[in-house]
């Protein structure tokens, strides 16, 4: 069982950024001049998230299903890596704390100067931190 303050610990020492909004931690990325990671492929890893989060798909694309499941993916198995890093837990675990504490539903909107509709993933972790 992973524990809620080992998490919060982890997350205060990787910086990762997070924004708050209604409470509501997101990925977001870190304003820090360090160049040390606190877990080894952690600066790639949040990079590869935060260029997923940049990728749009745009609404009523005929291939919109097949290219939003390989972002999705794409971006769980690099948030997947993170979290087993950050908490030094196995895949199964990392999973778990995933599906529990991580939103991968949450999605940006945009639209483009000819008025067309795209989303994006923005994930969001979803339990209370005080």
């Amino acid at each position: 069982m992973i524990n809620k303050d080992k998490l919060l610990e982890a997350i205060a020492k990787r910086e990762y950024g997070f924004y708050y909004d209604d409470r509501t931690p997101k990925f977001s990325r870190p304003e820090v001049n360090c160049s040390d990671e606190p877990y080894p492929g952690s600066h790639e890893r949040m990079d590869k998230i935060n260029e997923l989060k940049t990728r749009r798909v745009q609404v009523g694309d005929p291939d919109f299903m097949q290219k939003w499941g390989n972002i999705l993916s794409e971006m769980h198995t690099v948030v997947q890596e993170e979290v087993k890093a950050m908490l030094n837990c196995n895949e199964q675990q990392a999973r778990l704390w995933m599906d529990k504490h991580i939103d991968f539903n949450h999605v940006k909107t945009s639209e483009d100067e000819y008025g067309n509709q795209y989303l994006s993933i923005d994930p969001v972790l979803v339990f209370e931190v005080k």
